[in-house]
């Protein structure tokens, strides 16, 4: 038997608990293209993994640096 190493996914919801907004905020993000995300071809919803939190959150702390 194989070892398979998944990744943690996150829903929208999960998402927009973690970032303290609304679940359509988290939408308008991957829309306009600030955030990444993986999208389950089954049923169509948006899926993220922690490293595309995490990037998200780095580069909003870096353009707020900047300001």
């Amino acid at each position: 038997m194989k070892n398979e190493i998944h990744a943690i996914v996150f829903s929208v919801d999960e998402v927009a608990k973690m970032l303290a907004c609304s679940t359509r905020t988290v939408a308008r993000y991957c829309d306009e293209g600030l955030m990444t995300f993986r999208q389950v071809k089954e049923n169509g919803r948006l899926m993220f993994t922690a490293d595309d939190v995490n990037e998200f959150l780095e580069t909003a702390r870096r353009e707020n640096k900047d300001e």
